[in-house]
C-alpha cells in the first residue's frame, strides 16, 4: 500500500471571511484523501467556523489555534466609544463629546485617529507585537513537533498579512518541515522603509518558503515587484468553482417569485463583504440614480453581510433608491441568485486577487462589468464577455449598465463567451489536480 502525503494545512484570517475560505474550503473538500493524509488548523473564528460547519466536508476535522492577536477582542476604548454612541439621553456633555469625535479630519473621525494613535502607544510601550510573534512561534513550534508531516500549506490572504502564519512558516523549517508551500489571495502592501520587519519577514519567507501560490497573474507580478520574491518560486493557480446546471425557465420564474421579483424587471448583482470600501457598493449605488431615470424599476441585489449595512441603508434612502435596492445578506443560494440576474456588477477599487463573484457569473452565463482592480481583468475580456470601466468612474459605470440593458443580444453573446472561458480556466478538478502536481514537485526536490 501507497504511503499517504501528510500535508497540515493552516489558514490564516482576519474578522472578513472571504474568498480565501472559499479557497480552503474547496481545496481541502476536493484534495485526494487516498493520496493524502491532511490535518486542518485556522484560527480562533466564530466566523471561519459557521461556514466550515456549512461547507467544510463532515469526514475533516478543524482544529482551532489560540493565535495572537485574538480576533473580534474589543479593547476598552472601543467598548467606551459604543457605550457614547448608544446613549440615549438628553445630556448635552455626552451629545458634545460624541459630536467631537465622529468630527471628521484627514478622511477618518477623530475617534479613529484617537483609538490609531493610542493602539500604536500601547502596543510600543508593551511590546505587544514582539509578545504576540513569541506567543504564536512557541504555539507552532509544539504543533509541528506533535504533528511529522511532509508538506505544509499556509493559506494567507494577502502579505504579509497575516503574521501568525508567516511565523509557522519559519518555525516549520526549524522543526524539520522543509517542504512549505503559501496562497495569497490579495495584492501584497509595498515594503515601507522604516518597518524592519518587512525586510525580515521578507528575507526569512523568502528563503524558507518553497512555493507560493497566487490567485491571479496581477498577484504574481506584484509578489515580484512589490517584495522581491523570485518569479521560479511563484506558480498562478485561478480558483476554480464546480459546474452546476443551469436554470430552466421554469426555475428561473420560481426562483424570482421566491424573492418577491417582478418577472420583467432587469436585475443587477453585486456579492461582497459590506465592510470592504473596496467592493465598490457606494460607487454603484450612485450610478443607479441615472440608471433608474431610463429604467425606474431597476432591481439591485446586494448578497453578503457587515457592519456597513446600516451605512449602505442610510445611502440607498439618501439617493432615492429604496424601490430599487434589495439587501438579502448572505445567502447559500448564491448559484441560483445568479441565474435569474441580467448583470453582474463587481466594481472594485484597490486590491484584489479574481473575485469569485466573477467566476460565479461567467458559471451561469451572465455578462459582468467590472474593473481592472487586481486580477479582474484576467477573467473578464473588455467587449467579449463583459464590460470593463474605470475604477471609481461612475459615468461610465453608468454608461456601460445602460448599455448592456439596452442590448439582450449583446448580454448573451457576452454571457455565452463568458460561459466558455469559464469552462476552459475555471474547472475547480483541473485547480486540484494543479495544487497535486506541486505537492508532489515538492516532494519530488532534493531537499
Amino acid at each position: 500500500m501507497m504511503k499517504k502525503t501528510k500535508i497540515l494545512f493552516y489558514s490564516g484570517h482576519g474578522e472578513t471571511i472571504g474568498g480565501d475560505a472559499r479557497y480552503f474550503f474547496d481545496l481541502i473538500n476536493s484534495i485526494n484523501l487516498d493520496k493524502y493524509e491532511i490535518e486542518v488548523f485556522t484560527d480562533k473564528n466564530y466566523l471561519f467556523e459557521q461556514r466550515a460547519k456549512q461547507w467544510l466536508s463532515k469526514k475533516i476535522t478543524t482544529n482551532y489555534l489560540d493565535t495572537r492577536p485574538v480576533l473580534f477582542k474589543k479593547k476598552w476604548v472601543q467598548i467606551l466609544y459604543e457605550k457614547i454612541a448608544d446613549y440615549k439621553g438628553n445630556n448635552k456633555s455626552i451629545k458634545i463629546i460624541l459630536f467631537c469625535l465622529n468630527y471628521k479630519f484627514l478622511g477618518h473621525s477623530v475617534y479613529k485617529w484617537l483609538r490609531y494613535v493610542w493602539f500604536k502607544l500601547i502596543n510600543i510601550l508593551s511590546l505587544t507585537q514582539l509578545r504576540d510573534n513569541i506567543h504564536n512561534a512557541l504555539l507552532f513550534h509544539r504543533l509541528f513537533k506533535k504533528h511529522k508531516i511532509d508538506i505544509f500549506h499556509f493559506n494567507n490572504g494577502g502579505y504579509p498579512a497575516k503574521k501568525s502564519g508567516l511565523i509557522a512558516i519559519i518555525v516549520a523549517y526549524f522543526c524539520g518541515v522543509k517542504r512549505t508551500i503559501m496562497t495569497i489571495h490579495n495584492l501584497p502592501e509595498k515594503r515601507k522603509w522604516y518597518r524592519i520587519s518587512d525586510y525580515i519577514f521578507d528575507a526569512l519567507v523568502s528563503k524558507y518558503c518553497k512555493r507560493i501560490i497566487t490567485v491571479s497573474e496581477k498577484l504574481r507580478k506584484e509578489m515580484n515587484s512589490r517584495r522581491k520574491f523570485s518569479l521560479n518560486r511563484i506558480t498562478t493557480v485561478y480558483c476554480g468553482l464546480n459546474d452546476i446546471k443551469q436554470f430552466t425557465k421554469e426555475e428561473i420564474i420560481n426562483k424570482k417569485r421566491e424573492l418577491n421579483l417582478n418577472l420583467d424587471v432587469p436585475i443587477l448583482l453585486i456579492t461582497a463583504n459590506l465592510d470592504e470600501d473596496r467592493k465598490g457598493h457606494a460607487i454603484l449605488f450612485k450610478s443607479l440614480i441615472e440608471v433608474k431615470t431610463k429604467y425606474p424599476d431597476i432591481i439591485l441585489l446586494v448578497v453578503g453581510d457587515g457592519k456597513k449595512k446600516t451605512e449602505l441603508m442610510a445611502l440607498r434612502e439618501k439617493y432615492k433608491l429604496n424601490n430599487n435596492i434589495i439587501f438579502l445578506s448572505h445567502r447559500e443560494d448564491i448559484k441560483e441568485i445568479n441565474d435569474i440576474i441580467d448583470i453582474a456588477v463587481i466594481p472594485s477599487v484597490g486590491f484584489e486577487g479574481i473575485p469569485y463573484t466573477i467566476k460565479e457569473a461567467l458559471r451561469a452565463e451572465k455578462p459582468v462589468i467590472t474593473t481592472d482592480a487586481g486580477g479582474c481583468n484576467e477573467t473578464v475580456e473588455n467587449n467579449v464577455n463583459g464590460l470593463i470601466v474605470p475604477q471609481k468612474d461612475v459615468s461610465m459605470l453608468t454608461k456601460t449598465i445602460l448599455q448592456l440593458l439596452d442590448d439582450k443580444i449583446l448580454r448573451e453573446r457576452m454571457g455565452a463567451a463568458g460561459r466558455r472561458l469559464f469552462r476552459e480556466k475555471f474547472l475547480l478538478p483541473n485547480k486540484i489536480i494543479k495544487h497535486e502536481n506541486i505537492y508532489d514537485q515538492l516532494l519530488a526536490e532534493r531537499i
